[in-house]
């Protein structure tokens, strides 16, 4: 997402957790937080899944350099569990093994997919 978008979505949260304190006229419970959190992926998500942005992986041949990328060290790495390309994103369930960070599985994944798709579509520069 555009930092922009993070930063407005940062704000609005910081501005509810505000209002549902002042409607309750109290602290907000891990209950509370619970939903309001859920409101807020609610609208990631929806953010998300507009399409905003390049939408190169609604490409076939893009989606597929991140499924091969994703499925090579399956059972080495990580263990795959779901997962699904959309068109400006991916969603992953995975448990990293061996030792291996989650961070850096996906700093792999992304500099790895990058670099190939980006040669696919003929650009240089930040794809994710």
């Amino acid at each position: 997402m555009p930092r922009e978008v993070v930063a407005r979505f940062e704000e609005e949260y910081r501005q509810l957790l505000r209002i549902e304190e002042q409607a309750l006229q109290r602290s907000l419970t891990s209950s509370d937080l619970r939903r309001v959190n859920a409101r807020r992926r609610n609208r990631i998500e929806k953010f998300l899944d507009s399409g905003y942005g390049s939408c190169r992986l609604a490409r076939a041949d893009c989606a597929q350099i991140v499924k091969e990328a994703l499925e090579h060290f399956d059972r080495e790495r990580y263990l795959l569990g779901a997962w699904t390309v959309m068109p400006n994103h991916v969603h992953v369930l995975l448990k990293p093994v061996n030792g291996h960070t989650l961070d850096a599985i996906v700093r792999t994944w992304k500099k790895f997919s990058a670099r190939e798709i980006n040669k696919l579509v003929g650009r240089r520069g930040r794809l994710w």
